[in-house]
């Protein structure tokens, strides 16, 4: 996922749409094969034997793997035309092709020379295309970024127009010289979502027996990433107020994991004692969404010891 609102001060744009536009169209485009709600609404896994099989609960990005093979930047971000002191990387969320609506895609260029400037005095245009249902592309809207140099040890961020509308989208990266030389495109899929935090606690069943072994796993059906911990507390229902029990209390664990949106965290695993006394029980954990407010959560699943 590209980073949401990224600004370079100063950095002079124009529009050459004609030209994009036209290197736009030649690019055939296959059918998403699906509407924009049917790649956002995989069903979600069963209970039972296959609770902790799998982590996709929902994929948001199924129908961006159906279009042709993008042509991406390269992974060490050197461009075969550019200086060998330069990169060029795209900022966000390396785990996603999501970007919330309104936001922006964005690019960074590095200079990894700590004494010589980079002269380069390029013309680099970034085009967001609206990909439609039948496979056919939308016209382009673009931003056009003049670099000229780039100082020693410094960096140049370029950011595509915002994009209001959801749906999927391809974000085209064109460089070229001051006299409309082509150096080089690059191309990606994205796809704009509304930000949406919708964390669930899943318990692979809702009644249990003393001695048996309780599966539970946070469940991420929103299009936030979120953060937790390993650490869970058992609380049991005693006229009609939780309190904590008497195991299960794993409250100082420092791991932390992520799990992306439309994923299932790893299945965590609790032995139920046998001396344990029928009841009212839930787990409860607490998640921090990375977007957003970014406050912590409490998020809890109920089940029955009998």
């Amino acid at each position: 996922m590209f980073k949401s609102d990224l600004a370079r001060k100063g950095v002079r744009m124009h529009m050459h749409v004609g030209k994009v536009a036209a290197l736009i169209a030649s690019i055939s485009l296959m059918t998403l094969g699906a509407s924009d709600s049917a790649e956002a609404s995989a069903a979600v896994r069963g209970r039972g034997s296959s609770f902790c099989e799998g982590p996709m609960l929902r994929d948001y990005e199924a129908g961006l793997r159906v279009l042709p093979a993008p042509s991406p930047l390269p992974r060490t971000g050197k461009l075969p035309f550019g200086p060998s002191a330069l990169s060029v990387s795209e900022l966000g969320n390396d785990h996603s092709r999501l970007l919330f609506t309104g936001g922006q895609a964005a690019f960074q260029m590095t200079n990894s020379s700590q004494s010589v400037a980079l002269t380069l005095n390029w013309v680099v245009q970034i085009a967001v295309v609206r990909v439609g249902p039948d496979g056919s592309a939308g016209a382009p809207v673009i931003s056009t970024h003049q670099v000229g140099s780039i100082p020693a040890g410094g960096y140049v961020r370029l950011s595509s127009p915002r994009i209001a509308k959801a749906g999927p989208y391809r974000v085209d990266f064109f460089v070229s010289t001051q006299s409309d030389t082509p150096l080089g495109n690059y191309s990606e899929y994205l796809r704009v979502v509304p930000s949406k935090l919708d964390v669930r606690l899943g318990v692979d069943v809702k009644s249990i027996n003393p001695g048996s072994v309780l599966s539970f796993r946070l469940e991420n059906l929103g299009t936030q990433e979120i953060r937790s911990g390993l650490e869970y507390v058992i609380e049991k229902k005693v006229s009609g107020t939780w309190h904590e029990a008497a195991f299960g209390a794993t409250k100082f664990l420092q791991s932390l994991s992520l799990v992306a949106a439309g994923q299932a965290g790893r299945c965590q695993r609790l032995q139920i004692p046998k001396s344990a006394e029928d009841g009212r029980y839930r787990v409860r954990k607490v998640v921090t969404p990375l977007t957003g407010s970014r406050r912590e959560l409490q998020i809890a699943a109920p089940f029955t010891i009998q």
